[in-house]
């Protein structure tokens, strides 16, 4: 199965033995680890757990729950620095998780006191900004956490631009590690598939994102 989350799992060599932020909702910890992200050891950590263990860094009552994970203390003496953010899945409490990102960004001890230059790598898996779910009109998604993530960050540092590398449809790289798993189930190299359909329900990411692709990709 390809998820909009599957091309983040090579990342968890590139951050081994550094801490990194988790982000999305129930369960992403879990599809974290399987990965290989390292929660046992606290270099894997999600926003509530930031949340429940450091004082004072959000002042309300979280909604989002550590799902089992230990509180952790990111101003503790000789706290490991926070070197990158994954958003895994739409996150699920917007105000606590894009005022502790905020600070992971801006980085320093105690976190968030830095001075404005981004000092974490933010990756995100889904760009869409809105998506149709049940409720007649379409829902915000990922894209939309972002694009809040990004205004906050600009008015806070005096107009700073905030560098995202993104995942997902309709960037290439998603397509490229589909076209290479429909070629292994089909016993082939990729070289040999001659054409893939991407059907979809999102003009703007399915289909768009399939034709400029290239080949063998149409929609």
């Amino acid at each position: 199965v390809l998820l909009a989350h599957t091309p983040l799992r090579h990342l968890a060599e590139k951050y081994r033995d550094r801490r990194v932020v988790i982000v999305g909702s129930n369960q992403t910890s879990a599809a974290a680890e399987a990965y290989g992200f390292d929660f046992a050891s606290g270099m894997a950590v999600t926003p509530a757990q930031i949340a429940a263990g450091t004082s004072g860094i959000w002042p309300r009552t979280p909604l989002s729950k550590c799902e089992g994970l230990p509180p952790i203390d990111v101003n503790e003496p000789g706290a490991p620095p926070i070197e990158a953010i994954l958003l895994f899945y739409d996150p699920v409490d917007w105000g606590m998780e894009l005022q502790i990102l905020t600070d992971v960004l801006a980085g320093g001890h105690p976190l968030g006191s830095g001075s404005g230059e981004q000092r974490a790598e933010l990756w995100a898996s889904n760009p869409d900004f809105i998506w149709r779910a049940a409720y007649p009109n379409s829902r915000y998604g990922q894209g939309a956490f972002v694009e809040c993530l990004r205004a906050l960050w600009r008015r806070r540092y005096g107009g700073a631009e905030l560098r995202v590398r993104e995942f997902g449809k309709p960037h290439k790289v998603q397509f490229d590690m589909a076209h290479s798993m429909v070629a292994s189930m089909a016993g082939l190299a990729p070289r040999d598939m001659e054409r893939l359909y991407m059907i979809g329900d999102n003009p703007a990411a399915d289909v768009r994102g399939a034709n400029l692709a290239g080949e063998p990709w149409r929609s």
